[in-house]
């Protein structure tokens, strides 16, 4: 009989030990599960008997809260660990005349990141030491930060955990310079992209047009320029735009406090052909009495929608 009652605590641990070992696993899979459903970032769990320890980055303590308390209902979880991350989230916007910053960011960002952004109004951003953005470098978002907002044009980033969104107006080559910075960044970042490529910041739909000319007879001008490209044929302009150049040059006379651009876009080939033309145009309009300083000639970029317009030249209202 004694032996009988020194054997009962052998077999429950025996016992014990089998259903841990059985059900540890699928436990561990069920908590991991419920973690990902639940927009946890980095998800992680480990499992001691019946106490679960996990971790990752969630958006906000509230959202920690929710899913401990679901975790906590998940049979065999007798107690829960969390060592759940509330991640940062943070949006940079210059559009119609605003440059302003708001979000939940960690502490070191404002001296780090955002004391640079010149103008940039963070009375609506908020920080705290325990926030953090998963991956992020600082310093490396400073630079990345200095050339999507250093040129005009409206802009947006949105920053979210292991996400940053990027949108606006660009350039071609402004393209291309953010995303060597975002490349740099290292990591696992998902990066989205919602931009309005464009040939030049001429282009863009937010730019204030420079000249002292307002309302209608501002418009009347645009209403002539627009779509103005300068067809040449081989080295010589069309028979078309050769006779009109001398109307346009009277246009551009009568108005002179406005002052213009000529952008040459790129050959084919990639050679300065666009370039040699614009300052072709402009030898013409100058030999017709309008100032050479109303004159700027600046290369465009090709844009998907502008290949029709390799090697030639196209006026706006600067």
């Amino acid at each position: 009989m004694l032996a009988v009652f020194l054997l009962i605590p052998i077999v429950m641990k025996f016992q014990v030990q089998s259903v841990l070992e059985s059900s540890v696993p699928q436990t561990s899979q069920e908590v991991l599960a419920l973690l990902q459903k639940e927009g946890v970032v980095e998800p992680w769990v480990s499992l001691d008997y019946f106490e679960a320890t996990i971790g990752g980055f969630v958006t906000s303590q509230q959202e920690a809260e929710a899913v401990v308390a679901k975790i906590e209902g998940i049979r065999g979880v007798g107690s829960v660990v969390t060592e759940l991350t509330v991640s940062g989230e943070l949006k940079i916007s210059r559009q119609g005349g605003r440059f302003f910053a708001e979000g939940l960011v960690p502490a070191s960002w404002q001296e780090l990141v955002l004391a640079e952004q010149a103008d940039l109004d963070v009375s609506a951003l908020k920080s705290k030491e325990s926030i953090v953005f998963p991956g992020a470098n600082p310093a490396g978002w400073g630079l990345l930060m200095d050339y999507l907002f250093q040129s005009s044009g409206e802009r947006q980033l949105w920053l979210r955990g292991q996400g940053v969104v990027l949108s606006g107006e660009a350039t071609p080559k402004l393209k291309e310079k953010i995303n060597f910075y975002l490349a740099r960044l290292g990591g696992e970042l998902e990066a989205e992209f919602e931009w309005e490529v464009f040939p030049s910041r001429y282009h863009y739909p937010s730019r204030i047009i420079q000249s002292p000319v307002e309302g209608e007879p501002l418009r009347s001008i645009q209403r002539q320029l627009r779509e103005d490209v300068f067809q040449f044929e081989g080295q010589e302009l069309s028979r078309e735009r050769q006779s009109a150049l001398a109307d346009l040059a009277a246009t551009m006379v009568a108005h002179k406090k406005v002052r213009f651009v000529l952008g040459g876009y790129p050959a084919e080939d990639f050679t300065n052909l666009g370039k040699a033309r614009a300052l072709e145009i402009k030898r013409r309009l100058v030999s017709q009495g309008v100032s050479a300083e109303r004159l700027q000639v600046v290369p465009f970029e090709m844009t998907e929608d502008r290949r029709g317009l390799a090697g030639q030249v196209e006026l706006l209202v600067l």
